[in-house]
């Protein structure tokens, strides 16, 4: 069993570990900002996609999807060039 125990921002903080089953028990300190941008990400998401279906416009679902398909065949393309450069190299 593997006790710890820290400060943070003047918050004292406690863990234990069990070594032979891995399991953590403990708090952890929680940033406020990266929560609220979390939640006005999530919210904005949603809204987003309540917005889209209310419009029920095709066409902007197939603007999405053809950008969504673009991206993965850039990154594919990337990745291979990569792989590409790296083969040139190691001959």
């Amino acid at each position: 069993m593997w006790i710890g125990a820290y400060y943070y921002k003047k918050h004292l903080f406690q863990i234990l570990v069990n070594g032979q089953t891995g399991e953590v028990i403990g708090e952890r300190p929680i940033s406020k900002t990266k929560v609220a941008i979390m939640w006005i990400l999530i919210m904005f998401l949603i809204l987003y996609l309540i917005f889209i279906i209310a419009l029920q416009n095709y066409v902007i679902w197939a603007i999405h999807v053809l950008l969504i398909v673009i991206a993965i065949y850039l990154k594919e393309r990337k990745e291979k060039n990569l792989i590409n450069e790296n083969e040139a190299k190691n001959t």
